[in-house]
């Protein structure tokens, strides 16, 4: 009798067992890594690989540079490039705001000085038609890629980025150190109705605030609403790469980043951020790690890296190397790469998350 309860209760342990590890291999479809997205139509006559993030497997795209442009990025400033629709890329090339298209033969220059920009411009995309910038006469300017024509959008010096909420008629202004405003913009362009501080300067933030942000190198608006402001900060003696969240009113949601750059994790100096529907894209382009980081962008988790030489077929990158990236539709992110190096042109890659 002893025996048998003895067995019974072996076989119930084995039972349970069988129960905690899935029902009979359950983990196993949990654990497999998703597998790269279908080729789009667009991109199937680009030059491609597989690039591997985390357990993830993503596509990578080389856009041939055919105008042999230099962005000559010497100072990893943000916000250089900008895509309007699927295949128009703008770009601060030397001071000019430069057009371009692209298709299965890579880059095609339409326009190599649309207007002069002052130094170290940041440019942006409206999404859909037009391009924000800051002319050498220190302007706020729009230019409009369907008529040609170049507006003003504020008779003063400003960065602007347009927040692709409903009918997309808000935007948000700052310059350098200051402040970040929400603003209502008329006619799709022109600078409207001041709505207020939804970020405040470096200066006026209480010492216990998360976002220690000096300068941001680069801002993106979601169309949820939500912005992503992404610098350095000075934390200590140490200078790192954050991102900090803001909510369409301007409340902060979270800071992704660590502060310790000793942390594996830390971004050391960040140049550009970019957005898709799931992640956020950093390039981190201080000489001990050139790599691009990518995150949930909802929880602020990183997933895995790309390292700058990964995606030059792992060619050497010079010191000054940097990566500027961009939004494009159906979650593709435009990255370019500058060696900073006269004897080598730029690499345009898309990315497809």
């Amino acid at each position: 009798m002893l025996k048998k309860r003895i067995a019974m209760g072996i076989l119930a342990g084995l039972l349970a067992c069988s129960f905690i590890a899935g029902c009979g291999g359950g983990d196993k479809g949990t654990s497999e890594p998703p597998k790269p997205k279908p080729i789009a139509a667009d991109l199937k006559d680009l030059p491609n690989k597989d690039v591997k993030v985390g357990i993830n497997t993503f596509k990578l795209f080389t856009l041939k540079n055919n105008p042999n442009l230099h962005l000559q990025n010497t100072y990893s400033k943000g916000m250089r490039v900008a895509v309007i629709g699927r295949d128009m890329i703008y770009a601060n090339v030397k001071d000019r705001l430069v057009q371009m298209q692209w298709d299965k033969d890579g880059l095609r220059m339409l326009d190599n000085n649309v207007d002069a920009l002052s130094g170290n411009a940041k440019i942006s995309s409206d999404g859909t038609r037009g391009i924000f910038y800051t002319n050498k006469r220190m302007r706020l300017n729009y230019f409009d890629s369907e008529t040609k024509r170049i507006e003003e959008a504020q008779g003063r010096f400003n960065n602007l980025v347009v927040i692709p909420k409903g009918n997309a008629d808000k935007a948000l202004i700052w310059m350098n150190q200051g402040e970040i405003r929400k603003v209502d913009l008329r006619n799709g362009y022109r600078v409207g109705k001041d709505l207020g501080t939804v970020r405040k300067e470096s200066r006026s933030r209480d010492a216990d605030d998360k976002d220690k942000i000096n300068i941001p190198q680069s801002v993106v608006a979601d169309r949820n609403g939500d912005f992503y402001v992404g610098g350095n900060a000075r934390i200590g003696t140490q200078d790192v790469g954050l991102v900090s969240v803001y909510d369409f009113n301007g409340k902060q949601k979270r800071v992704i980043g660590k502060e310790k750059r000793e942390d594996s994790k830390a971004i050391n100096s960040l140049t550009d951020i970019a957005l898709t529907d799931e992640y956020l894209v950093v390039s981190d382009s201080s000489v001990d790690k050139q790599q691009l980081q990518i995150y949930r962008k909802n929880t602020g988790t990183l997933v895995g890296t790309v390292s700058y030489k990964d995606l030059t077929d792992n060619k050497e990158t010079s010191i000054g190397a940097c990566v500027n990236l961009a939004n494009m539709p159906d979650n593709r992110v435009l990255v370019a790469l500058s060696n900073d190096r006269k004897n080598i042109k730029d690499e345009f890659f898309i990315l497809q998350l």
